[in-house]
């Protein structure tokens, strides 16, 4: 029983390492790998690619679509545009 005990925790211990990388990167459910496969699953995990920034990249193009509606319905002149667009695109 005592080592089952140990042998859960020290499961625990990786499975919350990547699900702390996970996390970092945008990813979720990565609990189960660091659980299961241990240091093999942290591996894997820290090799998965990034989310965060395409989501950052939606979220650009998004605010320029907004952007150009409201320039479209005069809601903004030529020059807020432009400013706003430059700040949006800076960000990319």
């Amino acid at each position: 029983m005592f080592l089952l005990i140990i042998i859960v925790a020290w499961c625990s211990i990786w499975g919350i390492a990547t699900q702390s990388i996970g996390n970092s990167k945008g990813i979720k459910g990565c609990f189960w790998w660091g659980f299961f496969l241990g240091i093999i699953g942290l591996i894997v995990v820290a090799c998965l690619k990034d989310n965060t920034t395409t989501s950052n990249n939606v979220d650009n193009v998004d605010a320029l679509d907004k952007l150009q509606k409201l320039k479209e319905s005069g809601t903004i002149s030529n020059e807020e545009f432009e400013q706003s667009k430059k700040k949006i695109l800076s960000k990319l």
